[in-house]
């Protein structure tokens, strides 16, 4: 399925305000992440992790897709990704083993808000604990605005309210890269650099954007 959402970032103990629509159930969601040792999937905006919620084991791939991400989902459980995702993978991890490079322990709370027609979307609150085997390393709280069907414009009308109530704007990055304190894009040279400089750079922003979307390419449909 295709994902479109807006992250902001909020203080640890804030609150979502009322919201018209409805209430969506409370969720504990453990989260591991795989990547190989030098974060290819992570520098690339690829994620893939194990998901396990009720008891229930599922596994997620995310890749971009212009300004959203493509999400698939397969049931397995801890022994690794299912094959269908390996295969997908093998133009970034170059057959190289997946590990887990960090564990995610969400708290979930929010509502489904619907903008009388013109849009619905998932208002959520996300309070976050890293792990460290059973000792929590640290913790940080954010919202998601996630499209769930009609008129993409609900997302920044939600976002601009939430922001007025001391959200903040976030990266727009997967909670993985917060955690691992990585940058998925390439930073661009000074104007003033060299020419040799300012090629490289625009040689390593279409490699990225390459590897990327080299999923996704693999999947057949665009």
């Amino acid at each position: 399925m295709r994902e479109l959402e807006v992250k902001l970032d909020v203080d640890p103990g804030w609150e979502l305000p009322e919201l018209a629509g409805e209430f969506l159930e409370p969720r504990l969601i453990t989260s591991t992440y795989y990547d190989t040792a030098a974060r290819t999937l992570a520098l690339a905006g690829v994620t893939v992790r194990r998901r396990v919620e009720n008891g229930r084991s599922l596994w997620q791939l995310k890749v971009p897709r212009g300004k959203s991400r493509l999400e698939l989902e397969a049931p397995g459980g801890p022994k690794g990704p299912p094959k269908a995702f390996s295969q997908l993978l093998l133009g970034l991890t170059r057959r190289h083993p997946l590990e887990e490079s960090a564990t995610l322990r969400t708290r979930r709370t929010g509502t489904r808000v619907n903008a009388d027609g013109a849009g619905v979307a998932d208002v959520l609150l996300d309070s976050v604990d890293v792990l460290d085997g059973r000792r929590v390393r640290e913790s940080f709280a954010e919202v998601e605005i996630e499209l769930q069907g009609g008129d993409e414009r609900i997302l920044d009308k939600l976002g601009r309210r939430l922001r007025r109530l001391g959200a903040r704007p976030g990266a727009g990055k997967p909670k993985l890269f917060r955690v691992l304190g990585l940058d998925s894009e390439p930073t661009s040279p000074p104007a003033d650099a060299t020419p040799a400089e300012h090629l490289r750079s625009l040689v390593a922003r279409q490699y990225a954007a390459i590897l990327a979307h080299d999923p996704g390419t693999r999947l057949g449909d665009d």
